[in-house]
């Protein structure tokens, strides 16, 4: 899977492990969740539609904030990370 290098950073400052694997927010304890968005990621020479992980917190992260279905992205600006890595706190990261 695919996520912004912005948006994996924003994870490590606005939230932690917690011991029961989950990502929490530092300032709610609300938990962090994910949606995969279809975006048009685009690299020189052309663009290619795929699935991005966007990161949210439940409690501070208003939904209408997240990317929307085709809006697009750097290929630069992406990391790969596995789905399971996401959700068990990038132990490769």
């Amino acid at each position: 899977m695919l996520i912004t290098g912005k948006n994996y950073l924003w994870l490590k400052e606005h939230a932690y492990f917690a011991e029961d694997n989950t990502w929490r927010c530092c300032l709610t304890e609300a938990s962090i969740r994910y949606q995969l968005i279809s975006q048009l990621v685009e690299f020189s020479g052309g663009s290619e539609l795929k699935v991005v992980i966007s990161l949210y917190c439940s409690s501070c992260t208003p939904i209408c904030d997240l990317p929307h279905f085709g809006d697009p992205v750097k290929a630069v600006e992406l990391i790969r990370a596995a789905l399971s890595s996401v959700a068990t706190g990038f132990p490769n990261s």
